[in-house]
């Protein structure tokens, strides 16, 4: 179950996961995706299977927030989620991270069961106009234990 992050370029990132995207949350990629600020990264096997992805960005100079990630179908309940979370906190922290940030639907029990397992604290809640009650969640990546 060895994975890989790669980050890509917006043109890539959006010609590999629309369809999946589209099949999975029933709408277009958000725009965002294309801006500047905003990290995409496939997670794939080590065979370069195409096992989800994931986009975020920088709310400021350690602070990284996980604004979106999936994995398909077929690889979920395997541990895949994990084991990429573990591998976005090594190299978010490697890259200067004190704080990975997370937002959840109050229905998303699984992700939120597993966000927790990995040491992610809730911390509060918040209402989107788009997606409604929101969890909030937080890993302080200098302490774990807080």
């Amino acid at each position: 179950m060895k994975l890989k992050l790669i980050q890509t370029e917006a043109s890539e990132f959006i010609s590999k996961i629309s369809k999946p995207f589209q099949l999975e949350f029933s709408r277009s990629i958000p725009e965002f995706v294309a801006f500047p600020d905003t990290e995409r990264f496939l997670i794939q096997a080590h065979d370069l299977t195409l096992v989800g992805w994931h986009f975020g960005f920088w709310k400021n100079s350690s602070a990284y927030e996980m604004t979106n990630s999936c994995i398909l179908p077929e690889f979920r309940q395997q541990g895949y989620y994990e084991n990429f979370v573990n591998i976005l906190i090594m190299q978010m922290k490697a890259r200067g991270a004190q704080l990975l940030l997370s937002r959840h639907r109050v229905s998303n029990i699984k992700i939120v069961a597993a966000k927790t397992k990995l040491g992610f604290e809730y911390y509060g809640r918040e209402n989107d106009p788009q997606f409604g009650e929101l969890l909030l969640y937080r890993l302080n990546l200098l302490n774990p234990n807080k």
